[in-house]
């Protein structure tokens, strides 16, 4: 997910996963985000500024999988100490 600021200022999150293309409004001076399935969002964040978040919300999104594939080996490897790194969920263990 990314924050975007609206044209009337609100701040909203925005799925990357829902993005196709993002691209300059010449006439506003604003960024129009096009999303799958046809919606348009328009912006007041330059267009490298929301370039840059897409970038950075996808490389977070990798880096906690190869997180997760690390802490899933050392399980694996060893249970024990494994056990102990166990990920809480609103205070009830997640499988």
């Amino acid at each position: 997910m990314i924050v975007v600021t609206k044209l009337d200022g609100k701040r909203m999150a925005l799925s990357t996963d829902r993005i196709e293309r993002v691209e300059h409004n010449d006439t506003s001076d604003s960024t129009n985000i096009h999303l799958i399935g046809g919606s348009t969002l328009i912006v007041a964040d330059p267009v490298d500024e929301v370039v840059e978040r897409i970038g950075e919300a996808k490389a977070r999104t990798i880096a906690r999988a190869f997180l997760l594939a690390d802490e899933m080996a050392r399980e694996r490897d060893h249970p024990a100490r494994a056990s102990a790194l166990r990920v809480l969920h609103d205070g009830e263990e997640v499988p």
